[in-house]
């Protein structure tokens, strides 16, 4: 059997790789491992309203950063499916940029959604968030030369940062698990911190989240920010 593995952020986007190893000729399994609590340096990060209007585009390579860009299997080439966007805040890389486009009134974006097929190579998932639903995006944004039709375009990896969480988390945690709307989660990924800070050291991060928890007291106990907290925190002390 062998495995594939795609390295991704759970909350907050981190680095998306392949991995493979093998024993046997079984079929490939996929998994996926999620990471930190951090705040990626080399992402975007959108409050935006879904459309009922999409686009198509042909492409032969995906975005796994606002930054990279990587060539696609042959066989993963091809026409895909992008959901538009009514985008309200942005952050992260292209901030500035994206921030004038709608201080201009254009606020008009396009979402691509990459899965994983049954040999473990991407491939794109089409439109499926309901139109009118107003969610926290973690994605990779396109340069300007491939945007789609002239739209911001961002590309969110499988099973990842598409929107607060990926569904089958909302589904482990159960109906009366109380986590973050997309407006206070947007808050509460300013307050994460980057690789660089946490390097420099952790904890004047883990100081700033807790300072975070205690302003927004009302939210302290939705998911994640317990989590977050207690695995920082925990990671931090191991580190002296």
């Amino acid at each position: 059997m062998s495995t594939q593995t795609l390295r991704i952020g759970l909350s907050c986007a981190a680095v998306l790789a392949f991995g493979r190893a093998v024993s046997g000729k079984a079929a490939p399994v996929c998994s996926v491992v999620s990471v930190p609590y951090f705040r990626s340096a080399d992402m975007t990060y959108v409050l935006a309203t879904a459309l009922d209007t999409t686009l198509t585009d042909r492409t032969d390579s995906l975005a796994v950063s606002s930054i990279r860009r990587v060539g696609l299997p042959l066989r993963a080439r091809g026409t895909v499916e992008g959901q538009l966007l009514r985008v309200e805040v942005v952050g992260g890389v292209g901030a500035d940029s994206l921030s004038k486009r709608l201080a201009a009134g254009d606020s008009i974006a396009v979402l691509i959604r990459w899965g994983l097929g049954s040999d473990c190579s991407p491939i794109p998932l089409g439109a499926a968030i309901p139109a009118g639903e107003i969610n926290h995006f973690i994605v990779a944004l396109r340069p300007r030369a491939a945007w789609v039709q002239g739209h911001p375009t961002f590309e969110v990896g499988p099973s990842s940062t598409f929107g607060v969480y990926p569904g089958w988390l909302r589904t482990q945690l159960g109906p009366g698990a109380a986590m973050l709307s997309p407006i206070e989660f947007a808050s509460f990924v300013e307050a994460l911190p980057t690789d660089t800070a946490w390097h420099r050291d952790c904890r004047g991060p883990v100081r700033r989240l807790k300072r975070w928890t205690k302003d927004h007291s009302g939210l302290s106990r939705k998911y994640p920010v317990p989590d977050a907290l207690q695995n920082l925190g925990a990671i931090c002390a191991k580190q002296g």
